[in-house]
């Protein structure tokens, strides 16, 4: 792995001079610290990468009025092709992990977990084949935190 755009210079193990490390919790110098294999350094960087690519994001705040007809419309765009009794889409002949939003009462029991995969770690819409624009995921975010009223 080339380290050398994570932290300024190209890392060789071996050729670089041992620093001082102090405790941090009693001041005290630490008398010897353990060297990292390369396999090592390249497992913690990409589990650092991985921890900010997969970290929940914070859809934008919706202010304006949201009804259950807006949900149902952008239920209807955006998650309907796969998550029905009857998807559409080419990827499933039954509704993944049997999770079906045919009726009103259907995306009411799902609404703490829609919030999860649609607004805070924004798995879904599946690699947002259907489009699902960051305003739509606001007035999910908006609609369950209003108590997903379907009236």
């Amino acid at each position: 792995m080339n380290t050398e755009m994570l932290i300024g210079s190209r890392f060789e193990a071996g050729t670089e001079t041992p620093e001082q490390v102090l405790n941090p919790r009693t001041g005290k110098l630490i008398e010897a610290v353990p060297e990292a294999s390369t396999a090592q350094i390249d497992a913690a960087v990409a589990m650092v990468a991985l921890a900010l690519v997969s970290s929940p994001r914070s859809a934008a705040e919706y202010e304006g009025e949201v009804t259950f007809a807006m949900v149902r419309d952008i239920v209807d765009r955006r998650c309907i092709e796969c998550h029905s009794a009857t998807p559409t889409s080419e990827l499933y002949d039954v509704a993944p992990q049997g999770v079906m939003f045919d009726t009103p009462q259907q995306i009411a029991d799902r609404a703490s977990r829609i919030n999860t995969q649609v607004v805070v770690t924004q798995q879904m819409p599946l690699s947002n084949l259907t489009g699902m624009t960051d305003e739509e995921r606001a007035i999910f975010g908006a609609w369950y935190r209003r108590g997903a009223p379907t009236e």
